[in-house]
């Protein structure tokens, strides 16, 4: 157990600052527009990659050695081959914040540190909870923020570069939210109420893999809400049908109708995946015809997007990590990927007893994973990290302290 007064005179440390830099990502996110051309979030996504890749070199494992030659190695080689700098800058950044934040989840010593961070900064969510809420209320009652896709539909972005952006950061708020109503919240109506404005933006969005983790939080606000069997069930019932309304009257009707239609979807496969089954095979293929170097370290995430572009006309990833990945890092990258998720899903087994909230939770990574991308939407990533924290602590001593 840790004393009260011990708390109030720790200081600033590395975990803190890494929370600090998550929350301030959060609000660049929304903004992002504003900047202009200046890649705030690279930098500040820079920033975190570093600070994880010290916290876990500070609390020395070997395996962290062994990670960081092996990702030295294909990224020198990715470099060498490389025809973006930018993109491959970007989705390396991505694959090496998620590679040690995923590892700083695996070990309770750290679980505890940045669990004590979270809640010492327990003000400052709350402020970012209420007031990007009310930001996002107000472009959605407003109509700002919206684009038109020609053939598709008109999808909400706000202030973001693309609407699975924004989808992905309100996840990041909907697990603030979700930690400050468990932990903190004395109006809990107040915040339950607050929760449907980002799930409600997800809707506009189209991104229809994030409409798993909408309802994964739905669910444990219920939960948490009403105890009682039957009425939790009439809950859960009437959320159902005023969910599948909203998907009916939003964008994410449109997309779900758009995909049955592009001129990827000549057969049900391609129509199901929105055309991703075509680009899976073509990036399969790309892998697949590399040397043996290439096959074990790959050939660069920039010379995969190049590959979409001239085959698919499409300059996009390959929207499946895995697959990105052995194009991106070879079989090494793909497979220290797959080795840094096992104990996280390790600890979602042993920490969560009912079965349906198992499956709830090691959906938000796997389906994202095999369908869109995980590890390529930080904001997502970090709600992630945040939602970990809520399901894994069960020392409900270090809670009274901030109280």
């Amino acid at each position: 157990m840790y004393e009260r007064d011990h708390l109030k005179r720790s200081t600033f440390s590395f975990f803190d600052l890494l929370v600090l830099l998550i929350f301030i990502f959060t609000i660049t996110t929304l903004l992002q527009r504003l900047f202009g051309s200046f890649s705030i979030n690279t930098i500040i996504g820079g920033l975190i990659a570093v600070l994880v890749m010290g916290i876990c070199f500070v609390r020395f494992r070997p395996r962290h050695a062994y990670m960081m030659i092996l990702s030295m190695i294909c990224f020198l080689s990715a470099m060498f081959q490389a025809s973006s700098f930018s993109i491959e800058v970007r989705e390396w950044i991505y694959y090496i914040t998620t590679v040690f934040l995923m590892n700083l989840l695996s070990t309770d010593e750290n679980l505890q540190q940045i669990t004590r961070s979270l809640f010492r900064f327990r003000k400052i969510i709350r402020a970012i909870v209420n007031l990007t809420c009310v930001f996002l209320a107000a472009l959605l009652f407003r109509g700002i923020g919206y684009q038109e896709k020609w053939g598709e539909g008109r999808y909400f972005i706000g202030l973001c570069n693309e609407p699975h952006t924004m989808a992905s950061v309100c996840c990041l708020l909907l697990a603030l939210i979700v930690l400050y109503y468990r932990q903190f919240a004395s109006r809990k109506l107040w915040y339950a109420l607050i929760a449907l404005i980002p799930t409600f933006a997800i809707l506009q969005t189209g991104a229809r893999v994030f409409l798993i983790p909408a309802a994964i939080y739905m669910v444990m606000v219920i939960n948490d809400s009403v105890h009682h069997p039957i009425t939790r069930f009439i809950i859960y019932a009437l959320s159902l049908a005023a969910f599948v309304y909203f998907i009916l009257q939003s964008s994410m009707a449109n997309k779900f109708l758009y995909a049955l239609d592009t001129r990827w979807a000549d057969s049900l496969l391609d129509a199901f995946t929105s055309g991703r089954s075509e680009i899976w095979a073509t990036d399969i293929n790309k892998y697949l015809s590399g040397n043996p170097l290439q096959l074990l370290v790959g050939s660069s995430f920039s010379q995969m997007y190049a590959v979409n572009n001239s085959i698919l006309d499409l300059n996009i990833g390959s929207h499946n990590d895995i697959i990105g990945l052995l194009n991106g890092t070879g079989l090494i990258g793909a497979v220290q990927y797959l080795l840094i998720l096992y104990p996280v899903f390790r600890k979602i087994h042993f920490s969560i007893q009912k079965r349906f909230d198992k499956i709830l939770c090691m959906s938000y990574i796997i389906l994202p994973l095999l369908l869109n991308g995980f590890y390529t939407y930080q904001h997502y990533v970090y709600s992630f990290f945040v939602l970990f924290i809520l399901i894994n602590f069960n020392n409900r001593e270090v809670y009274t302290i901030y109280e």
